[in-house]
């Protein structure tokens, strides 16, 4: 097989031209052959076992060699890229030069392909870490939060206040029809949680059982729903119960009653304390890694980058944001909808972003290509392990995940990982 290649960098592109000899093309025929002679039996031979001449006669010569085409395509193409060290990132635009008998098969496939990156100078890069250390107040609002869930409640007859539950029957209208998502029964609602607007919440307040409230609501200039913002409805309200809020005193059979695991309200404040200077330690620790790596990509220039790398990460983000309504029970249909947008309009207002995080993850990866940057087999298995253990049996795990899929994503994660800190310790030297 002779391939000839030219490098397109204006555009990201590499041209192969590629010619097969005829001997190489032949074992394409013939399965070709074999299928079609199988499809179509011919008189004298038994099911795809007619030879290529007879074949072509019976079914036609275009049909055959079209047939031996789709085999051979992909066969030479990713051949000849592995062979000559092309980064495709999709499929390869064809163009047939030759597809005849006894003559070589040639073709040419132009195809995308990884843009250049030059690396910037690492001593430019600069971003200091801000040390983190969990203040009273955070601690004082975790330790209220724990308490809160476990809360209890109980029926009272009297007005509706702040903290209590009020479950009620609404129904939000304009101009006399109830607006989407409008409506609910027995919907429980904690006076200042702030989960509905202002007006509604300020309405609701002083209700009691089997009360009946009519009033007028507006919704904020910045209400996510473009087809609401700044307009008024009329909220009719039903009240079914007020249940008050029971938190438990924070003393030391609270901290043992926290799964058996703390002594007393010391211990647990001592180990709820680590638990999140930890947690904000290792939060500052990727912020820091991820700013790290956006300032060297600043600093860094690439080659035309191919529109697919950027369509790629602007469906990465929505499904991001497809899993995150999913936990609300939306969808992005529903999201576009509210946001009263197209899905086209969301992906141009992505497009910027997208095409910075792909300028980084370019970034990433060129510098770990440089500095041979490795993870070995034993963290990468030590990590797969941990992984499994989230599962109650090995056949649960069997089931939900491919191991191979789990392997490759694994290594690729912690290269990842491995390739940001490396960068973090060489920048600003």
């Amino acid at each position: 097989m002779n391939v000839d290649i030219v490098k397109k960098e204006e555009t990201s592109q590499v041209e192969l031209t590629i010619s097969v000899p005829e001997k190489d093309f032949a074992p394409f025929l013939t399965k070709a052959a074999q299928k079609l002679s199988k499809e179509k039996p011919m008189k004298g031979f038994r099911p795809g076992k007619a030879p290529v001449k007879a074949v072509a006669e019976h079914v036609g010569h275009e049909l055959l060699l079209q047939e031996a085409m789709d085999g051979a395509l992909p066969h030479f193409f990713v051949q000849a890229a592995i062979d000559n060290n092309v980064d495709a990132i999709n499929r390869p635009n064809i163009t047939i030069k030759e597809l005849a008998f006894e003559k070589p098969f040639e073709f040419t496939a132009t195809v995308d392909v990884m843009p250049s990156v030059t690396l910037g100078d690492l001593k430019k890069v600069s971003v200091k870490k801000k040390d983190v250390e969990v203040t009273d107040k955070q601690m004082e609002k975790e330790l209220d939060h724990i308490r809160k869930t476990r809360s209890t409640f109980i029926d009272v007859a009297r007005p509706a206040e702040k903290d209590d539950i009020l479950t009620v029957d609404f129904q939000i209208l304009i101009d006399g029809e109830v607006i989407e998502g409008g409506e609910s029964k027995n919907h429980p609602i904690t006076i200042g949680e702030g989960r509905f607007i202002p007006d509604f919440e300020k309405n609701i307040v002083g209700m009691q059982a089997d009360d009946d409230r009519v009033f007028e609501v507006a919704f904020p200039d910045d209400y996510p729903a473009k087809q609401l913002k700044g307009k008024k409805a009329e909220a009719k309200v039903h009240a079914h119960s007020v249940q008050k809020r029971v938190v438990p005193d924070l003393n030391d059979d609270f901290a043992k009653g926290l799964g058996g695991k703390f002594t007393d309200v010391d211990h647990l404040k001592k180990e709820l304390k680590e638990n999140m200077q930890k947690e904000m330690e290792g939060r500052e620790q990727e912020k820091h890694l991820s700013e790290i790596a956006q300032k060297y990509a600043e600093e860094s220039t690439f080659g035309h980058i191919p529109d697919i790398l950027v369509e790629k990460e602007i469906d990465n983000r929505l499904h991001e944001l497809s899993h995150m309504l999913s936990h609300q029970k939306k969808s992005i249909d529903d999201y576009i909808e509210a946001q009263g947008t197209t899905l086209e309009e969301m992906r141009g207002k992505m497009r910027e972003a997208a095409i910075t995080q792909v300028k980084v993850g370019l970034t990433i990866r060129e510098f770990a290509n440089t500095h041979d940057v490795q993870v070995d087999k034993k963290e990468i298995e030590e990590e797969v392990n941990k992984q499994l253990e989230q599962y109650k049996t090995t056949e649960q795990a069997e089931q939900e995940i491919d191991p191979d899929e789990l392997r490759e994503h694994v290594a690729s994660t912690l290269r990842n990982r491995k390739t940001l800190e490396t960068l973090a310790a060489k920048a600003g030297k």
